[in-house]
């Protein structure tokens, strides 16, 4: 088309659009993404419990002694580690 009829609307001109926007909108997704990656790391971990449960792995008491559960396999990991078994 001329420029008396208004811009160039072939599908290459096109194309070009397409890509430029593409790529704006990915630069923007990226760094809403790094943005929020570090607020989530600034950011205490929180978690709500109810008052009335009992508190099974603390910093004090890591090993709740259920054979069921995962942080026995770490104690076992340790203990064989230690005492080269």
């Amino acid at each position: 088309m001329s420029e008396a009829r208004g811009p160039d609307m072939s599908h290459g001109w096109l194309d070009d659009v397409g890509a430029k926007l593409d790529a704006i909108v990915g630069q923007e997704r990226q760094m809403n993404a790094q943005q929020l990656i570090g607020r989530m790391c600034a950011a205490p971990l929180v978690i709500q419990y109810d008052e009335r449960d009992e508190l099974v792995h603390t910093d004090e008491h890591p090993y709740c002694g259920d054979e069921t559960c995962p942080c026995m396999d770490e104690l076992y990991d340790k203990v064989e580690v230690n005492y080269g078994i």
